[in-house]
């Protein structure tokens, strides 16, 4: 799958409100693999809130500006390769 499709996934999630309790995963999200398997999760940062990784942080910056998600945390020295993106709303 490439970055369009993704993008088009992540767009899609943020059309969908969080149902449950601020910190609280929310299934919908969660069995997105289900549908994308190249897709291992989902996070979500509540209003307010930081995100764990400073990387995480400044992709989201990158994706204000840019209006489209951004690459975090880049490994492609593992066997598949894997990355995190990131779309600030």
């Amino acid at each position: 799958m490439q970055l369009c499709p993704h993008e088009a996934v992540l767009a899609t999630l943020a059309l969908l409100q969080p149902t449950t309790q601020a910190g609280v995963a929310d299934t919908a999200e969660q069995r997105l693999s289900s549908v994308y398997p190249q897709i291992l999760s989902v996070q979500r940062r509540d209003p307010g809130s930081n995100w764990s990784s400073t990387r995480l942080a400044d992709s989201e910056n990158a994706s204000r500006q840019t209006r489209h998600a951004a690459l975090a945390n880049l490994n492609f020295t593992a066997q598949q390769g894997r990355y995190q993106l990131v779309l600030a709303l």
